[in-house]
């Protein structure tokens, strides 16, 4: 066979075999196809409805040609954006808030926002350097904006939304089709419905039952709200009593809520709707309602109006009055909750919009829906948008609004009852809290106090009203209380009935039945926000995902809490939990989903006093999250009791029920622990020893508190006890030595606690598998004190790792170097420590978020990046492939070759031999010739 004739053989063969598996074009044109999906789905997910997409898809197309790589794809993701104006411009920064944390960058030199980390590496070749250059060396090398490694890019994106006006208006009288859409879902449209745009186009939220909610919509229309309110009533923002200074909103929980799961059950017929008697069946212990709920059959016009809706047909069959005592499966647990909000809830008495350095307080009055007012008429007003055009598209961004209102007038700056300007005094203080004594105070005497004040005042308004004299505005603002002053009354009144064994409990929870699929009883999740577990899947999420938006949820949490009350002079320190995770790096457990402060107990009271019932909506640069307060109706009561009330306040997320559980200390007369009976017998007889202990009995000394030291936890300044290392060797006296939890392992030179999962690439079973076949965790912990530089960089060859690595090194950092001169067993720093420490301290200002917002990530970059990880998957399934066929075709090939030689070297065999049998021939041809020759010549000599 020629060589050419082979060629020819082979390359067909080669073809029939691509046509039967995927080449790296088809490749290709599946992982576009893959990331356009991705596109597609949250096109039409992350709006209200179904907008055309032919035009972007085709801008979108057209940036791809026949020679795209999956790392074109990518480069082409982060760089034009193909969810458009509906999402927003990812790379949009607007205005001086939305980048809050650009001089703060300053600290760390090696920093920039665009380029990432540029750490100096000693020239040496890597495997010269130490440990801590070559992860240094892996840091400047990993890009966070690069698409595959979204998950590491947390910067606020796709601030804005779309809308249609006409959605939001009442509907045009042209269209008679309208009734029939009344129960179709806002999020059951399809791309198939959007062909003929008749479904779509006539259909007004102000009239639909079922639920809409995003918070960039609810966001942009109160935020133009209220900046014109500031602007008509109190352009300086001063915390005024006077009703025309004052700025006074609307609401409506399911503006600010999500209660989009109700949608099925409100969707249905009247005479399909849940029943109360139905919702029943689902607890366990199945027994009438008595009153929580009650059906829509049975509900008065009244009750409709104090709930502010128009119709029963806005309710999924039932409404939910108050907490039900029960304990439930976890999905009705959750309309339970939902349903409250939706009907009964109570609202919040304010809205506080937390900014860099200040905050907007709006109160809230009135109970009704965005669309039920005129807040979205007054917007497009406000922006000069013809609002007859129903089929008008605009672009809404939260963002944008949210730095307009503070160009327009400046955040105030809380000062209210023992609120401490912390900058100052800690500058004053060498960055030291010192606390008073006093601050400690709340008993009986001190709460008769507060209730006597407050009468006083309200016979003095009282005495006005009788007198007849004229209306003096000045002494009415002097002696009116405020609607938070007066609920603080009120519930010093209320709790004052009650003896610590006669409590009731107040904080309901969503308590939820165990079994072989659930674990869960539902003891971290406030029961009206409650979202669904944490640590179980929910549908559309993987469980990665799920542990993803758990960390967020926690890190989101922590961080406006902190935010919040550092800049509203709120004294708070961090204990138990969160401190113990505190002590190790800087950062939250991964493992632990409970969160755990401490304040006075006078200044909780005055907590209570300014806040209780606020709603808390983040900082709009940082994202769209929102927290509830809600203050303990019996925290005058300071001792245990019967044990129903050991929490005085949380602070909710109300996307999610989680919580922080906020507990005061008093001075009380509680049996005192052991460990302090030396304490108090040398003390001085005629000096009170102080000794404070919350409802749960836990006990501090004074001068284990005070004074606190500022620090940071999660990337935002924190206070801390002044001995911590003595509360958490009595509280943890395992936990602040052992380097295993949950088979999380905490690996020293990343400073992260990781799963044992991460761990699988690095370590051989056989180095820590016991006799029983299972994870024998001392020779596992061996394994991770014993790794070498090698491991601790093979572990970065987790992509989570590597992230999680990245995000969070540089807070690590700071906290090691304070471990440095904190942790050690001296009573007193030396001058240089001091110095030191000092400048350290000085630095400790908020960084940016380690988690992505909850919405971008829920509603958005998690799908974004599922489709991405799925196209990489694939591209490394065809690469396998690829280089299996390739393998194989080489194997087929040298065989090929060797056949060839193998049948060349038989037709040399057969030439040679047929050559040999004519040379034989030849030879005995000749042979036979001499013989014929010599016979001829013998007869010829014969005849002669």
């Amino acid at each position: 066979m020629s060589k050419s004739r082979f060629n020819v053989r082979r390359a067909v063969r080669h073809t029939i075999h691509r046509v039967a598996r995927p080449s790296k074009a088809s490749a290709t044109a599946l992982a576009l196809a893959l990331v356009l999906n991705a596109f597609l789905i949250n096109y039409f997910f992350v709006g209200y409805r179904v907008d055309k997409p032919s035009l972007r898809l085709e801008s979108f197309k057209s940036t791809f040609n026949t020679s795209t790589t999956l790392s074109s794809i990518l480069d082409s993701i982060s760089n034009t954006n193909p969810l458009g104006g509906l999402l927003g411009n990812s790379n949009d920064t607007v205005g001086s808030e939305s980048d809050p944390y650009a001089n703060e960058f300053s600290n760390n030199p090696a920093y920039n926002p665009e380029t990432g980390y540029t750490y100096e590496i000693p020239a040496l070749p890597f495997e010269e350097l130490s440990l801590a250059d070559k992860l240094r060396s892996k840091i400047n090398a990993f890009d966070e904006n690069a698409p595959e490694n979204w998950l590491a890019n947390n910067k606020v994106k796709y601030s804005e939304i779309k809308i249609r006006i006409g959605d939001f208006l009442d509907l045009p009288s042209v269209k008679t089709s309208v009734e029939k859409r009344e129960n179709i879902l806002p999020d059951e449209y399809s791309p198939e419905e959007e062909n003929s745009n008749e479904l779509a186009k006539y259909t007004s939220f102000k009239t639909n039952n079922t639920l809409w909610m995003d918070p960039r919509f609810t966001l942009s229309v109160y935020l133009n709200y209220i900046k014109g309110q500031y602007s008509a009533k109190n352009p300086q923002n001063v915390d005024s009593k006077r009703i025309e200074e004052q700025v006074i909103v609307p609401f409506s929980w399911s503006d600010w809520v999500d209660l989009s799961d109700l949608n099925h059950l409100i969707a249905k017929p009247e005479e399909e709707k849940m029943t109360c008697e139905e919702l029943v069946e689902h607890t366990k212990e199945k027994v009438a309602t008595d009153g929580w709920c009650i059906n829509s059959r049975d509900i008065s016009s009244s009750q409709l109006r104090e709930m502010g809706l128009r119709s029963t047909k806005q309710l999924p069959g039932f409404a939910v009055v108050r907490p039900p005592d029960t304990v439930g499966e976890p999905e009705y647990k959750l309309i339970e909750g939902k349903a409250n909000l939706l009907s009964f809830g109570n609202l919040p008495l304010n809205i506080i919009f937390l900014a860099e350095k200040g905050i907007y307080d709006v109160k809230v009055q009135e109970k009704a829906r965005i669309v039920d007012t005129q807040l979205f008429e007054d917007y497009l007003s406000a922006k000069k948008i013809d609002s007859n055009d129903r089929d008008l598209e605009i672009l809404m961004d939260p963002v944008q609004e949210f730095n307009d209102l503070i160009d327009t007038v400046p955040p105030m700056i809380p000062n209210t009852d023992g609120a401490v300007d912390f900058d100052t005094m800690l500058a004053q203080n060498h960055y030291k809290f010192v606390f008073d004594k006093d601050m400690f105070k709340l008993d009986e005497e001190v709460v008769n106090s507060f209730i006597r004040e407050y009468e006083e005042r309200l016979g003095k308004l009282e005495d006005m009203t009788k007198s007849g004299d004229d209306y003096d505005e000045s002494v009415y603002n002097q002696y009116s209380l405020t609607t938070h002053e007066y609920n603080h009354y009120q519930g010093l009144k209320f709790s004052s009935q009650f003896t610590p064994d006669t409590q009731q409990i107040y904080y309901k929870l969503a308590r939820m039945q165990t079994n072989a699929e659930n674990k869960d009883k539902g003891w971290h999740y406030e029961w009206r926000f409650f979202n669904g577990r944490l640590d179980y899947a929910r549908p559309g999420f993987t469980m990665k995902e799920m542990d993803e938006r758990k960390k967020i949820i926690l890190h989101r949490l922590l961080r406006n809490w902190l935010h919040f009350t550092y800049q509203s002079g709120i004294v708070q320190w961090m204990n138990h939990g969160a401190l113990l995770s505190w002590y190790w790096d800087g950062l939250t457990f991964p493992f632990d989903d409970d969160l755990d402060v401490q304040m006075p107990a006078l200044g909780l009271s005055n907590f209570a006093k300014r806040y209780n019932q606020t709603l808390v909506v983040e900082q709009i640069a940082d994202g769209f999250g929102k927290f509830f307060i809600d203050c303990n109706a019996f925290m005058t009561i300071r001792t245990h009791g019967n044990g129903l009330n050991n929490i005085d306040a949380r602070f909710i997320d109300v996307d999610s029920g989680v919580y922080i559980d906020i507990t005061g200390l008093s001075l009380t007369n509680e049996p005192r622990p052991e460990r302090y009976s030396e304490l108090i017998e040398q003390s001085d007889p005629d000096t009170e020893v102080q000794l404070y202990n919350c409802r749960n009995s836990h006990f501090y000394h004074f001068k284990e508190l005070s004074p606190a030291r500022l620090s940071m936890l999660e990337g935002v300044p924190v206070f801390v006890p002044r001995n911590f290392s003595s509360i958490l060797s009595v509280e943890y006296p395992r936990g602040i030595k052992e380097w295993e939890y949950e088979d999380y392992y905490y690996v020293e030179p990343l400073r992260l606690w990781l799963h044992q999962e991460r761990f699988s690439e690095v370590f051989v079973e056989a180095d820590y598998i016991g006799e029983d076949g299972l994870t024998d965790k001392d020779k596992f912990l061996d394994n991770v004190a014993k790794m070498t530089d090698a491991q601790v960089l093979k572990l970065l060859h987790n992509r989570e790792t590597m992230s999680e690595f990245y995000l969070t090194h540089e807070l690590t950092d700071i906290h090691e170097e304070e471990k440095k001169l904190l942790f050690h067993n001296r009573s007193k720093m030396t001058k240089e420590e001091t110095k030191a420490y000092i400048d350290l301290v000085k630095t400790f200002k908020k960084r940016p978020a380690v988690r992505k917002p909850l919405f971008q990530y829920e509603r958005v970059e998690r799908l974004i990046g599922r489709e991405i990880e799925e196209a990489e998957a694939l591209a490394e399934k065809n690469k396998e492939s690829d280089s299996t066929f390739e393998k194989a075709e080489n194997e087929e090939t040298k065989n090929e070759v060797k056949e060839e030689v193998k049948e060349e070297v038989k037709g040399e065999a057969k030439e040679e031999a047929k050559d040999e049998s004519k040379e034989e021939s030849k030879e005995e041809s000749k042979e036979e010739a001499k013989e014929e020759t010599k016979e001829e010549a013998k007869e010829l000599a014969t005849e002669e």
